[in-house]
């Protein structure tokens, strides 16, 4: 008898040991899964916050500046598609305290451009320039922000966005690459114009920073540095209803940044990842960043 207790305790134990590895094995599969997941939905997010960091600790470029390449691109400029036949130029805009004007300037004799005007999720809000909603003509873009209900004034195209941070990116075509056309292209770039609504009555200089001379490297990286650029957006983004819809996928039972920030599913996902322990566990920092939509928590 006591020969059988014993061989029903070890084979008890056995299985609970199995059972247990089975399990270890299911979670490392799921936190792989989730990881995944995170970097596939986090891949717009991080390449805005890439191109933004380039500005802000490369250049003398800030929000509500604009950044542009004054001469035709060549290998200085890491983004992920640049074109060598246009003139980039490029501003980050903050809605936070209000609407933000792109006051773009029609296409005529010394130029035309092509722009894209998108969140910080690379949700496009419009298309301007000769193949945008203004066929061309230019116009007074409105940038609104999320959850706007003021007044939107006659003369302007408004573009309800549901994130505080949005960039445009706006192609100055080139006739030649030829020192003069080279110029004309600044030239006209230059006539665009971004400032608050509220100061549209007299909006200061628009500021320029030529950044041809930069090695500008928003290339995504699929390594640990990845997911200090997603940490960065879901830190200042836990609030945002998109980041919300799409975190709760590969996050914890429900779309609550808290929870998902709780459980850290960056640091999961980067040991899942790049096989090593985890850094640092992600915390809720209690700080509100000003580009994204500040929607109130969930009640406990």
């Amino acid at each position: 008898m006591k020969a059988i207790l014993g061989s029903l305790a070890l084979m008890s134990v056995a299985a609970a040991a199995q059972a247990q590895g089975s399990a270890d094995d299911l979670n490392r599969r799921l936190i792989q899964s989730r990881a995944v997941e995170a970097v596939i939905w986090g891949m717009p997010a991080v390449n805005y916050d890439l191109m933004r960091q380039e500005m802000l600790t490369k250049t003398p470029g800030k929000v509500g500046q604009v950044i542009y390449w004054g001469r035709p691109l060549d290998w200085r400029n890491q983004t992920l598609t640049p074109n060598p036949d246009a003139l980039y130029f490029m501003v980050f805009v903050n809605t936070k305290d209000g609407p933000v004007v792109l006051d773009l300037p029609p296409g005529d004799a010394n130029g035309s451009f092509n722009g894209n005007i998108v969140t910080v999720w690379q949700m496009p809000l419009e298309d301007a320039g000769l193949l945008g909603v203004d066929r061309g003509a230019g116009g007074k873009f409105l940038v609104l922000p999320p959850g706007y209900t003021g007044a939107k004034p006659d003369g302007y195209i408004p573009l309800q966005s549901d994130t505080f941070g949005n960039y445009m990116l706006l192609r100055s075509n080139l006739k030649s690459h030829g020192d003069a056309d080279v110029q004309a292209s600044i030239a006209y770039g230059k006539r665009m114009k971004v400032y608050p609504l509220a100061q549209a009555a007299n909006p200061p200089a628009t500021v320029f920073n030529d950044v041809k001379d930069v090695n500008f490297d928003s290339t995504i990286r699929y390594d640990a540095s990845f997911f200090d650029n997603l940490d960065r957006i879901v830190q200042e983004g836990r609030n945002d209803q998109l980041g919300i819809s799409a975190i709760g996928r590969v996050g914890d039972e429900a779309c609550d940044f808290e929870q998902v920030i709780h459980v850290g599913l960056l640091s999961c996902a980067l040991s899942s990842l790049m096989n090593m322990p985890t850094r640092r566990s992600v915390s809720c920092s209690q700080d509100r960043h000003p580009f994204l939509h500040d929607v109130p928590r969930k009640s406990n």
